[in-house]
């Protein structure tokens, strides 16, 4: 690529000489650019169905997950968000599981997706029923404390997609 660089530096599977700047880290070694594109690994390929599957799985335990820790958290109020932080995980690996065992950007992005989206559809559902007022009272939580508990739950999903 950039054939006026003097280097020592080869790629481990092809031999090329590469310069610093060019090379990609690799379990084995130091990899030319073609060479580390061609074997990423097929963990990290999601399609689109099964990035929809992760959503949706990450989605509904997100929705059960909210509505358990609007019960649980008005017992123990601002500790939810040592709940959130374990619920988040729970919508990672839901996540996971609901694309097939993949990861990758995609999939840490769908999962914080899921966490936020299911929450706010849990409050808006039972907005129609007037209990968030209810929940937000019994937390002890200002609707500021429940987007935050939401953020938390965004935050922990997407670092166990990692």
């Amino acid at each position: 690529w950039h054939p006026e660089r003097e280097t020592l530096l080869s790629c481990s599977r092809c031999g090329r000489p590469m310069c610093p700047a060019c090379s990609r880290k690799h379990p084995v070694g130091l990899r030319c650019k073609e060479c580390a594109r061609e074997l990423r690994s097929p963990l990290y390929k999601v399609s689109g169905a099964q990035l929809l599957g992760g959503l949706a799985a990450g989605t509904g335990t997100a929705m059960v997950a909210a509505l358990a820790m609007g019960f649980v958290s008005a017992r123990l109020g601002w500790i939810g968000i040592l709940i959130a932080w374990g619920a988040g995980m729970l919508i990672g690996d839901a996540t996971h599981w609901g694309a097939g065992r993949r990861r990758g950007r995609r999939l840490q992005v769908a999962a914080g997706f899921a966490a936020v989206l299911g929450g706010g559809m849990l409050l808006l559902l039972l907005g129609r029923f007037g209990l968030p007022a209810l929940l937000v009272r019994d937390l002890g939580f200002s609707r500021g404390g429940v987007f935050m508990v939401m953020v938390v739950g965004a935050v922990a999903a997407v670092q166990r997609l990692k």
